[in-house]
């Protein structure tokens, strides 16, 4: 099922379109991505229903512009004869969830709010709805996402931060005779600051999530996200069983979507969250997707040009290695494309702009190869906070490559690449270093014949010797591949320095095509 931001309602079996529905929605619903009159769609399959989120917005002011915005409502869609119910609304006038969720063990509609409200608007009998509140809402920061775990322990992030309500509706009592009706179960709100805007990985807190139901394994997603700012996706590990008091996040970990087959960083869709999670039999093997013997949380996620789905194995990024510097952010130098966790499927066809692989770092240094010319060259993926360092290249969770080149040390890294055969082709990136002068080398070499150095030049110093910021922003750096064109050749990115303070030289945004 498919809805469209009017009032469209699609039912699709496989390719065919069987039905279009209509949904009551009435005027404008406005969230932090924008405005729909049909919103969002669940389905439960165990009650052969479908539920959406609809504005409800009947009466505005008719001079208004826009038109004001109403609390919305929902509509349960029985898919046995495709009748829709009348507009449900959650308690008094508590707006509707921008991602909600539902409770098929319980026929709840779990409605977190963006203003604080936890609704439960139990739907057993559509036509009589009764809905109840979290007391103690509230909340704020305010919610954006909703999930569900097979346990009945249920998850709503806090927009804009790093707060996590977890409660356990197994053990959940609804009073129904309170002014509002509320329910209560054990709960707390946990604070996971590597999902906190200020880590980097997370630009807008908890928006985005998706529970693999059965596998105890929570999805995440930065919903806003992008290449240069925060763009993260996140596991969260549940507990296995409910009933056992306040529950609490067991693990959990932040890690980048790699770069793209067509060598272009990846963004996520904004509004609506491009994202779902299941408990299937999937395996991640060679690059490729298959059926697998065992099934396992998996996270599917789409990027905001539609050109790949994202498949993400949430075990296997539970269980790899994590960062020596936080214990919840994974190790920038694992390769997760290579070592299957991640995998790319092509859903429409791209056109190839960069030739180099993996430009902006976010699978560590896959595609790369590392060498050393001399001394004891410390080659690395850096992710900390960069002091003195401007908006772009982000100073907080952007992964860049670092070449530590102390007291005569020379390394470098390298990448394999195919040059295009046509007009205007250059190699580009930006450079930086931060106290001790470090000179940075760009060759080419061919497939036959002796290397050729494109240039050199003193990594531009943003911090000076007293660990004041020196001002300068680090630029663009470029060099011709016209004497390349139509060749395959490795390019090689090396650095050295006679200094002792900080003689590092930093590399981020590579790119290899037209300009």
């Amino acid at each position: 099922m498919c809805t469209d931001n009017l009032n469209g309602i699609y039912l699709i079996n496989g390719n065919t379109l069987t039905s279009k529905l209509s949904s009551g929605g009435v005027n404008q619903k406005s969230f932090t991505g924008g405005s729909c009159t049909t919103c969002g769609v669940v389905v439960d399959s165990i009650h052969n229903s479908a539920v959406i989120s609809i504005a409800n917005n009947i009466s505005p002011t008719p001079s208004s512009t826009p038109i004001p915005p109403g609390p919305g409502a929902y509509q349960v869609i029985n898919l046995a004869n495709n009748s829709i119910s009348a507009p449900i609304r959650g308690v008094g006038t508590h707006p509707i969830a921008e991602s909600f969720g539902v409770d098929t063990a319980l026929n709840l509609i779990m409605s977190a709010d963006n203003q604080g409200f936890f609704d439960l608007i139990d739907v057993t009998n559509p036509s009589s709805p009764i809905a109840y509140t979290l007391p103690g809402t509230p909340l704020r920061p305010s919610f954006n996402s909703v999930a569900i775990d097979s346990t009945g322990i249920t998850i709503s992030g806090g927009q804009g931060s790093g707060d996590l309500l977890l409660a356990d509706l197994s053990q959940v009592r609804f009073a129904p005779g309170n002014n509002p009706p509320n329910w209560t179960a054990p709960n707390e709100v946990e604070f996971l600051a590597e999902f906190d805007p200020s880590f980097g990985y997370f630009s807008s807190g908890f928006t985005g999530m998706a529970a693999a139901f059965g596998s105890n394994e929570v999805f995440l997603e930065d919903a806003f996200g992008t290449a240069s700012a925060g763009g993260g996706i996140g596991a969260i590990k549940l507990p296995s069983m409910g009933g056992l008091g306040n529950p609490a996040a067991q693990d959990w970990v932040v890690a980048h979507m790699p770069t793209t087959p067509d060598n272009n960083s990846w963004n996520m869709t904004h509004d609506p969250h491009g994202l779902t999670s299941a408990r299937v039999n999937l395996v991640i093997s060679g690059g490729g997707v298959g059926l697998g013997t065992t099934p396992k949380g998996i996270g599917f996620v789409v990027n905001n040009e539609r050109t790949y789905l994202g498949v993400v194995n949430l075990d296997a990024l539970l269980a790899a290695p994590r960062s020596p510097s936080d214990a919840h952010q994974l190790d920038p130098n694992y390769q997760t494309l290579q070592n299957n966790v991640i995998a790319y499927i092509p859903v429409n066809a791209s056109t190839q702009t960069n030739f180099i692989q993996n430009g902006d770092f976010k699978d560590g240094f896959g595609s790369y190869t590392t060498g050393v010319v001399s001394g004891s060259p410390q080659i690395s993926i850096n992710t900390s906070p960069v002091t003195c360092l401007p908006p772009s290249p982000s100073p907080v969770g952007n992964p860049f490559a670092s070449l530590n080149v102390p007291n005569g040390a020379d390394g470098f890294f390298e990448q394999q690449v195919t040059v295009p055969n046509a007009e205007g082709q250059v190699v580009s990136f930006k450079s930086w270093g931060i106290i001790s002068a470090v000179t940075v080398t760009v060759t080419v070499i061919p497939a036959s014949g002796p290397p050729q150095v494109l240039g050199s030049f003193t990594a531009p110093q943003i911090m000076n010797p007293d660990t004041s910021c020196s001002g300068v922003v680090p630029p663009t750096e470029g060099f011709s591949l016209s004497s390349f064109v139509g060749q395959t050749v490795t390019l090689r990115f090396e650095a050295t320095s006679t200094g002792a303070n900080q003689a590092i030289a930093n590399f981020d945004d590579l790119f290899v095509g037209a300009e």
